[in-house]
């Protein structure tokens, strides 16, 4: 089934590399019990970035996931 849904998102820049980040989607009441959503913390040091985030799908499962990710910048 498709959806047509709104997308959005905000980061704040704090001292030394850091931001907070947020992100959500529109919930579809025909799929979710709650609306899907992340926030986070990120670090962006040079060439690299370390991301720790939260994330609620939405879906039927009450608990809250986390998710930590490492992403590498190249310069060509």
């Amino acid at each position: 089934e498709d959806s047509r849904r709104a997308y959005g998102g905000l980061e704040l820049e704090l001292p030394y590399r850091f931001y907070l980040i947020g992100e959500w989607t529109q919930k579809d009441n025909d799929i979710d019990r709650r609306t899907p959503l992340s926030y986070g913390v990120q670090c962006r040091l040079p060439g690299v970035a370390l991301t720790c985030a939260m994330l609620q799908d939405g879906g039927q499962h009450e608990r809250i996931g986390i998710w930590s990710g490492i992403g590498i910048s190249f310069g060509f």
